[in-house]
Formats: C-alpha cells, structure tokens, sequence
C-alpha cells in the first residue's frame, strides 16, 4: 500500500508530540527514513584512511593541550567512538581527554555503555585498524568470551554517555574535537543547517569537526566559520 506525503507528516507530527523527537524535517524517505531510526549502521575504524588523515591533522593539535573535550554526536552503538579512543589511547592522549558519546535512540546508548561487541565485529574490525595505522592489535583492546568482544574497562574510564537530539537540543559545552560523521545526509537542508549552527556553536576556537566521507560544509550556513584541513576526509577547524 502506498504511503502519502500526508500521512507522513501525521506520523512524524504524532512522534514528536508523543516522545519529542522531531524528524519531521528529514528527507521524505518514508521506508528509508524509518530504517535509519531503527537500525544503526556503523564499524570499528569505518574509513580507514580518515582516521589516518585524523592521526596526522588533528592529534598532535591536541597534544599541545592541557586535557580536551571531545563529542561524537550521534554516536550509534559505540563502534566510531572506540575507534577514536584506541588512537588517543596509542598516542598517549585517553588521559587527557573527556569523551561524550550522545545519539538520539537510547538502547543504541546502552550497547555503547556496555561496550559489548560481537566477535564478528571485533575481527572484520582488525584490519581496518591495521589499515588506520593502529600500533598494536585490536585484540589488546577486547577481552573475548563466548562470541563476544568486551571492550576494556580501562579505556572507558573517562567516557560519558547520554540522549541527544540535533533536532531540537541545545549546544553541548566547549568542545576541542566533534565527530558527526554519517548522520547529516539523513537531514534536509534546514534540518542540517540547524544541526551544523549548533554543532558550531558547541565547538572552542581552532576546534575540529568531523563529518562523513558524503557530507560537506559547503552551501551550509555555517561554511564561513571554518578552515578545511582535510577536504578529502572531511576534516575542518573553527576558525
């Protein structure tokens, strides 16, 4: 049965007035639209060559830190975010650093909190992060029992996890790094520029901003704001 445009906007007006998350500005995908919400996709190391690029452009910046604050908005089920702090762990930086993980569905936040990722994951894994520059062995972060991977403790010991929504939440303190990778291209013009004013906002002077491989800055309302430094991988600094 087809769906109307109509009927669309009754069933994301109802959400948002029932739960107040507003999706009634996402791109008009009914289907697609409504399998992003319920299912999250994302890898350890997803890009291999970004967190390369990330390694090289923005690490050492935040070494001359004295501690650093770091959001990956829209966080999914953790995959990305432990990516980021198995680097920072290897470039003797995980101490210096407070990370908030944040995304709109909450048992997605609960399987990050929990940082239990099954073995398949762990070992398609393993050669992205060979393939990131990794130094060790993805092992020597996951202790695996049972078809499933537990991400160590001691790595998580300055993680935050909490309900986000770029569609109607605030700005999320002064950040020195935020990971938004893969979660714009869902939005439509306004929604995305709402979420990027916000994103700006929430970041210091000479912060980065990571988007996904398919998302610019450019068009945006916010594009004067920032220096590219990476425009392959979409790496910028607030200038």
């Amino acid at each position: 049965m087809e769906v109307t445009d109509g009927e669309i906007e009754v069933f994301f007006s109802a959400v948002f007035h029932r739960y107040g998350y507003d999706f009634r500005s996402y791109s008009q995908n009914f289907y697609e639209t409504l399998n992003r919400l319920t299912i999250t996709v994302t890898n350890l190391f997803r890009d291999p060559a970004f967190y390369r690029s990330l390694k090289d452009h923005v690490l050492p910046a935040l070494a001359e830190r004295k501690g650093f604050k770091v959001w990956h908005a829209g966080c999914s089920s953790g995959e990305e975010l432990f990516s980021l702090m198995m680097l920072l762990a290897e470039a003797d930086l995980l101490d210096e650093a407070i990370l908030y993980g944040t995304d709109i569905n909450p048992e997605a936040l609960r399987r990050a909190k929990a940082g239990i990722l099954g073995s398949d994951v762990i070992r398609k894994g393993a050669r992205a992060y060979h393939d990131a520059g990794g130094q060790q062995t993805i092992m020597d972060y996951f202790r695996v029992n049972h078809g499933y991977g537990l991400f160590q403790k001691s790595k998580k010991a300055n993680l935050v996890f909490s309900v986000h929504n770029l569609a109607t939440d605030s700005a999320f303190g002064e950040m020195q790094l935020i990971f938004c990778r893969n979660v714009l291209i869902y939005f439509n013009e306004a929604l995305r520029d709402r979420a990027l004013e916000l994103i700006t906002e929430s970041l210091s002077q000479g912060a980065f901003l990571c988007l996904g491989l398919q998302e610019t800055l450019m068009f945006s309302s916010v594009d004067r704001f920032y220096d590219t430094i990476d425009s392959k991988h979409k790496i910028y600094r607030k200038k």
